[in-house]
């Protein structure tokens, strides 16, 4: 009865396959275009691609969390919740550098939204890294240790042209909160990722997410570094935007992935409870 009900928690497969392809489509589309640099198509379909991400993943975590209980329910709705801000963000970009023309709108009414999210994020994300298992406290204390280390020194390497520039105080301010929000994220993800010895069926999804929010940090902290360099418009530098879309594409695959663990845990529940009775 133990291996019939194992095997059907175990067994994986994408619930929704065909769109997940669908988008890996559109993802490599845009990737071919970045990698060409191949304008107007490259700014209408990046945007477009951006967005459609965002807003999907926003809806996706918020269909994952309906049939979950307890502290999971709310971590996955503030996943949708911080990315479904994030979202409305990416549409403002969207509509202020394609529609009005601006080439790079920042600061914008997009970044309040940018902002809002990470609260949302922060809480999902160390809820989640309080509940997973690390294995040797040495080791974490080591990893830990080494990547605030890490963090420290990009901090440094991006906040300092930021913090001499010319600029703003308002503009100085922007920046510097948002560099802050992504090494706090850098540092969160990159040591829970380096810590999961090995990702199980059921982590899974989590690690997904992180290894998203990862690549969202890093896309960040590039842009704002590249930004004030005056570099990041031209080519190779402006690909790091492919890290963007591929994040928001992880994190639909992790929601996706949790939606097949509630269902087969389910099933596999219904199994054993018909075995049971069958036995009685």
């Amino acid at each position: 009865m133990k291996k019939k009900v194992k095997y059907a928690v175990n067994k994986y497969n994408h619930n929704n396959k065909p769109l997940l392809i669908f988008l890996a489509i559109l993802m490599l589309i845009t990737t071919v275009l970045y990698v060409l640099n191949i304008e107007p198509w490259l700014t209408w379909f990046g945007n477009g691609i951006i967005c459609l991400f965002a807003i999907l993943a926003a809806l996706f975590f918020y269909r994952t969390s309906r049939p979950l209980k307890g502290y999971e329910k709310y971590l996955w709705r503030f996943l949708a919740i911080g990315v479904g801000l994030w979202a409305i963000a990416e549409l403002i970009w969207a509509f202020v550098e394609v529609i009005i023309g601006v080439e790079v709108p920042y600061p914008s009414l997009a970044d309040l939204f940018w902002l809002l999210g990470f609260p949302f994020i922060y809480a999902a994300l160390i809820a989640e890294f309080r509940d997973l298992f690390f294995g040797e406290k040495t080791k974490m204390q080591v990893v830990i240790l080494t990547i605030v280390f890490i963090t420290a020194l990009i901090g440094f390497a991006v906040l300092q042209p930021i913090m001499t520039s010319d600029a703003s105080i308002d503009e100085k301010l922007v920046d510097f909160v948002y560099v802050l929000f992504d090494l706090v994220i850098f540092a969160l993800t990159s040591i829970t990722i380096l810590l999961i010895k090995k990702p199980t069926y059921i982590i899974k999804p989590f690690y997904f997410i992180f290894l998203a929010f990862l690549l969202s940090s890093i896309f960040d902290i590039l842009f704002f570094y590249f930004s004030w360099q005056e570099i990041y418009e031209e080519w190779p530098y402006f690909l790091i935007d492919i890290l963007y879309f591929v994040s928001y594409f992880l994190m639909i695959v992790a929601s996706d992935a949790r939606e097949h663990i509630t269902k087969r845990i389910k099933k596999a529940l219904r199994i054993n409870h018909f075995l049971i009775f069958v036995h009685n």
